[in-house]
């Protein structure tokens, strides 16, 4: 955790609504029954649209200006299509929900969003962006077992409507990250 006074940590995000939360609380709760994972609890849930980091106040709502006025997008669609793991399904360090319908314009606002990170003193992002909630992360390496393959291919496929995104600060607390909202921007 960052002590340092004034220095906060920080992401840019848009979270599913309440009833496709809930659905993928329930594909969530199919996962919990294996050690070797731990889950990212419903308030956790969310698609990362830029990973911000280590961020002093004053860049913060310099960034809270230049989101606010981002407009070009209007709110879209997104859909569930499947489960994976990052780096590949035969070593997985976290599982995910993979988005199909609306992953265009999740990459459009991710774009927009960086490009207000960067007029904002933000490195560029340097990866490529790929629409996905974490849904577990591995607690040791090893191979995806033939239960767990299972699971993922029965991956919930919710649906909902992207009409803003959110500065969120992170806390890191030894039972998990807490997230909490430092800024709303609707799509117009």
């Amino acid at each position: 955790m960052n002590k340092d006074v004034g220095v906060i940590r920080t992401f840019v995000c848009t979270i599913p609504d309440a009833a496709s939360v809930s659905e993928i609380g329930e594909f969530i709760e199919r996962i919990r029954g294996f050690r070797e994972y731990k889950c990212v609890s419903l308030e956790q849930i969310h698609i990362t649209l830029k990973f911000l980091g280590n961020t002093s106040l004053e860049q913060a709502q310099r960034l809270d200006t230049n989101l606010s006025r981002l407009g070009a997008l209007r709110p879209f669609w997104v859909k569930i299509y499947h489960a994976g793991a990052f780096p590949n399904m035969s070593r997985p360090k976290s599982l995910w929900l993979g988005i199909r319908d609306g992953g265009d314009s999740l990459e459009k606002l991710a774009s927009l969003v960086d490009k207000a990170a960067q007029k904002s003193g933000f490195a560029p992002e340097r990866r490529r962006f790929k629409a996905h909630i974490t849904v577990a992360r591995a607690r040791t390496e090893g191979e995806l077992s033939e239960e767990m393959s299972n699971v993922l291919t029965c991956a919930p496929t919710p649906s909902w409507l992207v009409e803003s995104f959110i500065l969120m600060k992170s806390v890191l607390t030894p039972q998990g990250p807490v997230y909490t909202p430092l800024g709303e921007y609707p799509l117009k």
